[in-house]
């Protein structure tokens, strides 16, 4: 089942990336990644406690948007909250659209 959690951090991660941010990885006790574009370090990090949130940097730094992940629920349930903007929403929305 963590690889099922896993695939949707990735896919997160990758989206968040490939639109030019920068993203920290808290793993719901420390921050072990700051402002990071590197995918198989922040990648490394997904699952390694039950929950993680990604925080959302623009280019210049600054804070755009958090998305919370869940894990132990249904995989369709993984993005257990997130920033409500149009940014994240367009994030959340790219992972989501694959679930379906």
């Amino acid at each position: 089942m963590t690889r099922a959690y896993k695939k949707v951090g990735s896919k997160l991660i990758d989206a968040a990336l490939e639109r030019g941010y920068t993203l920290s990885l808290v793993d719901g006790e420390s921050t072990v990644v700051r402002k990071s574009n590197d995918a198989k370090r922040l990648k490394s990090y997904l699952c390694s406690t039950d929950e993680d949130i990604l925080i959302v940097h623009d280019k210049d730094g600054l804070y755009v948007g958090h998305i919370y992940l869940m894990y132990g629920n249904a995989v369709n349930e993984t993005i257990f909250d997130y920033s409500w903007n149009p940014l994240i929403e367009a994030l959340v929305a790219t992972v989501r659209s694959d679930e379906r």
